[in-house]
């Protein structure tokens, strides 16, 4: 418990290092003569300058080899409100190739991701906005989209043609260099 006397007009006070945790505080007036006033009703606050722990990576699993942009996963950190994604093609993440915005999920999918070897770390922010450390990085090795089947546009199936050159097409396929 702590107990404050302003000044005269004096309607601010400016706790110093409290520690963490939750309070409650109210006020009341003290006319010339002394006499005091009923209190305030009361508010609270909390102080929480503790940061969230590392999150645990889950998947793709470390140095795994996959086609295409993964899903990538943690587990939760009890006290996280928020988690921030990051890969980069140094194991340093000294100019991150991408970083997530604030997510409330534990797994992110980020925009396509071109072939290489990458490394990816996760972190998490409580909700009075402290960060945590970063994970343990993993790495993972992104290999292009096999293409679907095409699918054969013309000849048609079983057509008779008495022209030797024969023109043959088929659909484009997204992933097909």
């Amino acid at each position: 418990q702590q107990t404050f006397s302003g000044a005269p007009g004096v309607l601010t006070y400016t706790a110093t290092t409290i520690p963490d945790g939750v309070w409650y505080w109210h006020v009341r007036a003290v006319n010339v003569d002394g006499t005091a006033g009923p209190w305030s009703a009361y508010r609270s606050f909390t102080v929480d300058t503790v940061s969230p722990v590392a999150p645990t990576l889950s998947a793709p699993a470390n140095a795994a080899s996959v086609s295409g942009t993964p899903a990538f996963s943690w587990v939760s950190v009890a006290t996280a409100a928020k988690y921030q994604f990051e890969y980069d093609n140094d194991a340093d993440f000294s100019s991150p190739v991408y970083t997530s915005a604030d997510l409330t999920t534990t797994s992110h999918t980020p925009p396509s991701i071109v072939q290489g070897v990458y490394s990816w770390h996760v972190r998490a922010k409580d909700a009075a906005g402290n960060w945590g450390p970063w994970s343990t990085a993993r790495t993972v090795t992104i290999f292009p989209l096999v293409p679907a089947t095409p699918t054969l546009v013309s000849p048609a199936y079983g057509t008779l043609s008495r022209d030797p050159i024969v023109t043959l097409t088929w659909n484009a396929m997204s992933n097909a260099a």
